[in-house]
């Protein structure tokens, strides 16, 4: 994967309707801990189809929000879905499948994305399988390996996709392999595929097209392999970009002894300090000889400190709390008491 993301990342919607809108729950001050909630939650979004289809696409939007792809990378991820003039249909509704389907056939068939998202696709059906990659005298570095079909030989899969390809050669097309370096694409290489390789994966379920040899120019370049299936249209096949001459490099692992390894003075071990162990800490501000970490190992430890008497301690600091709020009274109880939730949070 490039940078971590993903070749293509397809999203499909089940229809929504942006006019339709309910009335959502506000959420509470304090959250319910527990199966039993979690699972209402799911039930109602079940149910409430309306929410559902909204909230599917407000995740959506908050997924790539929080991803952050870059600019030259957003189109790695797609999603697609239907919008529709009324109410969407419920889950079990089969009857307007057919609907359902139409109204999508309208919208997305034929249409430039679809097609654009298709053709990157059986770009990913094609990945570098590297053998190696040499040092050259002058910085740069020979890279020798071969381009490989993701579908197994002999498999109608690979007979189809010489199909496509042999279709786009007849529509005047010139099919070929790009490589070349970012920022250099004017020294691209064109490894063209032949009308024999075409053949050979329509007749046998075969893709073969030798080794290819090219060169990397530093240590820093990053190389970009993609599929031009003619004209402007070039996408990238799987893995790319990638920094070959760097993927194989050996960690560095400084031995000891080194100024990343440097044993400390006594004076600075006396400064610092030795850790005493776990057994040996208490938690802060509760000084209790239960609170050490083998008290978890314990078969009658209950999870959450959820004892009846810390239940009740935590309830009667709630009436309280609520009381002195309601009395217009300035304690500072309300840092106290969100100290509290904070810790019976954490312990769940």
């Amino acid at each position: 994967m490039a940078k971590g993301y993903p070749d293509l990342m397809i999203s499909v919607g089940s229809g929504y309707c942006k006019a339709l809108k309910t009335d959502r729950r506000q959420p509470k001050a304090i959250r319910k801990l527990g199966i039993p909630s979690n699972l209402k939650a799911l039930y109602r979004i079940a149910v409430d189809h309306i929410e559902s289809s909204l909230d599917s696409e407000a995740a959506w939007q908050s997924y790539t929000e929080v991803l952050a792809p870059a600019d030259d990378e957003r189109y790695r991820f797609q999603r697609f879905n239907v919008e529709l003039q009324g109410e969407p249909p419920k889950l079990d509704d089969v009857d307007s499948m057919d609907d359902l389907e139409d109204t999508a056939r309208k919208q997305w068939f034929g249409k430039e994305r679809i097609i654009q998202v298709a053709h990157h696709l059986l770009a990913t059906c094609f990945f570098f399988e590297k053998t190696r990659v040499e040092p050259l005298g002058d910085s740069s570095f020979e890279c020798i390996g071969s381009i490989q079909c993701r579908f197994p030989p002999g498999t109608p899969n690979i007979q189809h996709l010489g199909e496509f390809l042999r279709n786009r050669e007849n529509d005047r097309h010139t099919l070929y392999f790009i490589i070349r370096e970012r920022y250099r694409e004017t020294e691209a290489l064109q490894v063209v595929i032949g009308q024999n390789v075409i053949e050979e994966m329509m007749r046998n379920g075969r893709f073969a097209m030798g080794q290819m040899k090219f060169t990397i120019s530093n240590r820093l370049s990053t190389t970009e392999m993609l599929l031009s299936l003619g004209g402007s249209e070039e996408f990238p096949i799987s893995g790319f970009p990638r920094t070959l001459q760097h993927e194989d490099a050996p960690k560095i692992i400084r031995p000891l002894g080194s100024s990343s390894h440097r044993q400390r003075t006594p004076s600075q071990m006396q400064r610092r300090g030795q850790w005493p162990g776990p057994q040996a800490l208490e938690v802060s501000g509760r000084g209790r000889d239960d609170d050490t970490i083998s008290r978890y190992s314990d078969p009658g430890y209950v999870i959450g400190d959820s004892t009846p008497g810390a239940l009740d301690e935590i309830s009667e600091r709630f009436r309280r709390s609520t009381l002195e709020l309601a009395a217009g009274e300035s304690t500072g109880s309300d840092h106290e008491l969100e100290g509290w939730i904070s810790r019976f949070e954490l312990e769940a």
